[in-house]
């Protein structure tokens, strides 16, 4: 059961060189070059059921930049938030597409627990912590990142900050802003169904309800 949701829109895209990258994810999704991603998921399985299969080559997604940085026609997949971070930190220009764009846009970065397995004080308890140590991050970054970069030195600072300006919009949406942050919308879970479903991802459709907790975040970010 989804009590917590970080993200409100998806991080997860394409990113491709900047120099004549194409305008939209369809185009890109139908150019020309390597395109290194993780075949079989739900995503590009939802991709390619709405562009049609890529007529890009596939080859294998190792997690890692160094394949992009040595083929300028090749197209990768990306968390908004960490390629293109490492992409700034080197001056290599880039143009990011989220998935969004195609209507993929699934909640992710959710915290979830056992049904039942949390009492509901407790629970209102953690997310109200969750909600304002989220708050707090994302009205100063720059004031907890270097402690953050401290307990994980594989990520600097500077990234973190980076990272902080490219997450703000996946966080801070007119939903978040009128319901709280973390809060989840019925209405989003059930349309990401439907799409799972259409695309045999899940054989049955469950109720919204059975996947989330509709306990209302009180505090506004």
């Amino acid at each position: 059961m989804a009590i917590y949701n970080v993200f409100d829109h998806t991080p997860i895209g394409l990113m491709a060189h900047a120099k004549d990258a194409p305008a939209t994810l369809e185009a890109v999704w139908k150019g020309e070059g390597n395109l290194s991603i993780e075949t079989g998921i739900p995503v590009w399985k939802f991709v390619a059921a709405k562009y049609g299969p890529t007529s890009r080559k596939q080859v294998p997604y190792g997690g890692v930049t160094a394949n992009f940085l040595a083929d300028p026609a090749l197209v990768q997949q990306c968390f908004i938030t960490s390629e293109p971070v490492l992409m700034d930190l080197q001056k290599v220009p880039v143009k990011v597409y989220n998935v969004s764009e195609a209507g993929y846009d699934p909640y992710i970065e959710v915290v979830a627990v056992k049904r039942g397995s949390m009492p509901a004080d407790v629970q209102r308890k953690f997310c109200a912590a969750m909600q304002e140590g989220w708050k707090r991050y994302v009205a100063d970054p720059a004031k907890y990142n270097p402690r953050i970069a401290a307990l994980n030195p594989a990520m600097s600072a500077e990234a973190m900050n980076l990272a902080a300006e490219r997450m703000k919009p996946l966080l801070l949406t007119p939903w978040t802003q009128a319901n709280g942050l973390g809060s989840m919308d019925p209405a989003r879970w059930q349309a990401m169904i439907d799409l799972l479903h259409a695309v045999n991802v899940i054989k049955t459709k469950p109720a919204p309800a059975s996947l989330m907790d509709g306990m209302p975040l009180q505090a506004k970010p």
